[in-house]
């Protein structure tokens, strides 16, 4: 799911499903980059991380940089 506010050039968005094993690194990474199915990729910003949906999985949300690429 995305999101762009064309008044303040951000985007972003949900990503759901995400293992916890990874999600937990997201925030101290250096650089998190998001490949969209086009094959186009961009750098996120990963914001707080959501509870576990089922135990394994949790959303994470995040702001994009750069251009919007949808």
């Amino acid at each position: 799911m995305g999101v762009f506010l064309p008044d303040t050039g951000l985007w972003g968005g949900i990503l759901h499903r995400v293992p916890t094993w990874l999600a937990v690194g997201l925030p101290s990474a250096d650089q998190v980059r998001l490949r969209l199915p086009t094959g186009q990729e961009r750098r996120v910003r990963p914001l707080e991380i959501a509870e576990a949906i089922d135990g394994r999985d949790v959303s994470v949300p995040f702001l994009g940089e750069g251009t919007v690429p949808f």
